[in-house]
């Protein structure tokens, strides 16, 4: 859990830039009663949502105003393609292979320093500009590329090379 850094988006939350914003967090594990209190602590209890561990959290996306994802570390997540799929702003660390995948800016805002205020930034600047551009490019990318009949094609394509040099 402290490699997905929840902490750093309830810190983000208490920053002024995000005046009212809701945060909604996914899932359960053994840090969740030290940032439950860390809500606590910082007077956030009516604005963070423990949601618990759920089976459909891919059908929760929709519903958010935009994704954020405060990883220290990551390869592709899963969710981060999911998100992009669902058609909502994202917000990510840049860590692992998060700056790719989101273009630099270009399928989602990218927050280079794990910072309160900059995470912060970034939340509000895609809650209060048009995303639409983004959103966009970000379905698009995943459809592309990530879609089961593009990963299909693309282990079809492998198949047939390795068949081609065996013969």
């Amino acid at each position: 859990a402290f490699v997905k850094n929840h902490e750093l988006q309830i810190r983000a939350l208490a920053e002024p830039a995000l005046g009212d914003v809701h945060l909604a967090l996914v899932g359960e594990g053994p840090s969740e009663s030290t940032l439950r209190r860390l809500t606590t602590d910082l007077g956030l209890a009516g604005r963070v949502h423990f949601l618990g561990a759920r089976t459909d959290a891919h059908l929760l996306y929709g519903e958010f105003d935009a994704f954020v994802l405060s990883s220290i570390a990551e390869g592709t997540p899963m969710c981060l393609l999911e998100a992009m799929a669902s058609e909502v702003p994202i917000v990510a660390t840049a860590v692992g292979g998060i700056p790719a995948l989101l273009q630099a800016g270009e399928r989602g805002v990218v927050v280079e320093a794990l910072t309160p205020g900059a995470f912060a930034s970034a939340v509000h600047s895609v809650l209060t500009t048009d995303s639409a551009p983004m959103v966009e490019a970000a379905r698009v990318h995943c459809e592309t590329l990530w879609s089961l009949d593009a990963m299909m094609d693309r282990y079809l394509d492998l198949y047939d090379r390795i068949a081609a040099a065996v013969s």
